[in-house]
C-alpha cells in the first residue's frame, strides 16, 4: 500500500514524522481492507497512537482502495504540554 509512504513523504517535507500525527481518518472501499490497514499502520507508527477513524465507502477514483486524511502537529517544547 503506497499511502503510508506518501504520508511519510509529506510529513518529512514539513519537518515532521509519524510521531507528530495527531489524527488519522481512513476511507476504505471495503471493511475487509482494515486488518491490512492496521498492520501497515503499526509498522509505520510503532508505539505511537493517534486518533483513528475508519469510514467504509465508495471512493471517487474507482481504482483507489484507500484514502487517508491526516492531521499532524509539531510541538517544539514537549515539556510545555
Amino acid at each position: 500500500m503506497a499511502a503510508p509512504r506518501h504520508l511519510g513523504t509529506v510529513l518529512s517535507g514539513a519537518g515532521m514524522d509519524y510521531d507528530d500525527l495527531v489524527s488519522l481518518r481512513f476511507f476504505l472501499t471495503s471493511a475487509a481492507h482494515d486488518p491490512e490497514n492496521v498492520d501497515i499502520l503499526r509498522e509505520h507508527l510503532g508505539d505511537h497512537r493517534a486518533c483513528r477513524t475508519v469510514v467504509v465507502q465508495q471512493l471517487l477514483e474507482p481504482h483507489w482502495l484507500i484514502e487517508v486524511e491526516a492531521i499532524a502537529a509539531k510541538v517544539d517544547d514537549p515539556a510545555a504540554l
